[in-house]
């Protein structure tokens, strides 16, 4: 995820045909540094593991996707609104779940679905997480570049950790406020 900015960046200059100037370059390098010091801890932790290839393979096809579809997303949103695109997305994504869920003969405990406390949060993932924050991205995509929104998007990540740390009462470490810190400043500076 962390370089997925710079493939993004690559696939829009070729196929959208989005003006790349070595300031912008060489942002995003700095912001893969900064979002490499934000994760540092998740990197040690990672660095010290057994390499499993296959997870490195579904992480990097991951990132070919995500990217793809932002790239994808540019190229519908001129021609059609941000809503129609989000009702598309949604559309896909619970045909893909029905057709997972049968595949894998999972079945789905009502009583624990029903009970009003799930519903509430359903409805708070559904509606706020997944279509409104949509369509706020598929906006904000319609007007920026895809290069850009393409680091705005991985903010996500860098505000999770923050409020991670927050919440368990950790903290930050020295590199990871230093990494949060750069990396906000390019999204606000609007390189």
């Amino acid at each position: 995820q962390i370089f997925q900015p710079l493939f993004v960046i690559y696939i829009a200059h070729i196929f959208l045909k989005e003006r790349v100037d070595n300031m912008y370059v060489y942002w995003g390098i700095w912001v893969v540094l900064s979002a490499i010091l934000m994760f540092s801890v998740d990197l040690e932790l990672m660095l010290s593991s057994e390499i499993v290839l296959s997870d490195i393979l579904i992480a990097l096809l991951t990132m070919l996707i995500w990217g793809m579809c932002t790239i994808l997303g540019k190229k519908f949103l001129p021609k059609n609104s941000a809503i129609t695109l989000v009702g598309l997305r949604w559309f896909f994504a619970f045909i893909f779940s029905v057709v997972t869920l049968v595949g894998e003969g999972e079945k789905l405990p009502a009583d624990l679905i029903l009970r009003p406390e799930i519903i509430s949060r359903f409805i708070f993932m559904g509606v706020i997480a997944g279509l409104f924050s949509m369509y706020l991205y598929y906006s904000g995509l319609k007007f920026m570049s895809a290069g850009k929104v393409s680091f705005i998007e991985i903010s996500y990540s860098a505000f999770g950790m923050i409020f991670s740390a927050l919440y368990t009462f950790e903290g930050l470490t020295f590199f990871q406020l230093l990494g949060a810190s750069s990396f906000f400043a390019f999204i606000v500076t609007g390189k």
